[in-house]
């Protein structure tokens, strides 16, 4: 099977069930909203506590949070207001938050929890710690393609797996 998943080689590991339901969102009226940060760190949002802004795009931004509850690192991704209030995306956000909870695969990070709080959407997900795809390639520039043909290989596996579970 596909090495480098774990320690610092989840660097690469793509958060591929949110990124996934962003491509399909991206294709709608939901790009053009605004992604300025809702929330100050140290605020709570439902049961997390908010550490670092990592992160922002069209849908809303990224945070590292402490889920309260069980004492560990999250990435909370939360929507904008916007979204949060129309009820054709509150549903699908619903059912594709369910799917991609349910798929269970080393090359997809983990989905713990999509909620509601006070009125907006969040997903909660495992927080890796390291550097995304786009960001190894800006350090190291083109990759050899030996590293290239084992990163589309995880990927592919990783994409197979999200399309068998639906």
């Amino acid at each position: 099977m596909a090495k480098g998943w774990g320690g610092r080689a989840a660097c690469t590991r793509i958060s591929l069930a949110w990124r996934l339901m962003a491509q399909v969102w991206s294709s709608d009226r939901y790009t053009h909203m605004a992604t300025t940060p809702i929330h100050d760190v140290g605020s709570s949002i439902g049961p997390y506590r908010i550490e670092e802004l990592l992160g922002r795009g069209g849908m809303g931004v990224v945070y590292r949070a402490t889920d309260l509850r069980l004492r560990r690192q999250v990435a909370l991704k939360l929507l904008s207001p916007e979204l949060s209030r129309d009820a054709r995306f509150r549903a699908r956000f619903e059912r594709e938050s369910h799917l991609a909870a349910s798929i269970d695969h080393a090359g997809i990070i983990p989905v713990y929890e999509a909620g509601d709080a006070g009125g907006l959407l969040y997903i909660a997900m495992r927080y890796v710690d390291g550097r995304d795809l786009a960001q190894l390639l800006r350090r190291e520039g083109p990759l050899q393609p030996a590293r290239a043909i084992e990163l589309v290989g995880q990927l592919a596996e990783a994409l197979d797996a999200a399309h068998t579970g639906g």
